[in-house]
């Protein structure tokens, strides 16, 4: 920032932001599997990792969305 005068620091660390929070959701739903995962015996529980997958699958396909739109928007 001191050395160019041109860098523009909101428009250069949004993209990161965006992605650090996607990336953040993602590790939110990994660990409530990880932590589910030693009850295996109960059917709730079961359901719960079954949605947990789910979710995770669409926040997974967000994250690389995102990602890619940034890097193309970039280039």
């Amino acid at each position: 920032k001191f050395n160019c005068k041109d860098f523009k620091q909101k428009k250069t660390i949004k993209p990161f932001k965006l992605i650090f929070s996607q990336a953040g959701k993602i590790r939110e739903l990994q660990m409530e599997e990880a932590l589910s995962k030693g009850h295996f015996s109960y059917d709730f529980i079961i359901k719960y990792r079954n949605d947990l997958k789910k979710i995770l699958t669409e926040q997974l396909k967000n994250f690389f969305l995102i990602t890619l739109s940034l890097l193309l928007k970039n280039t």
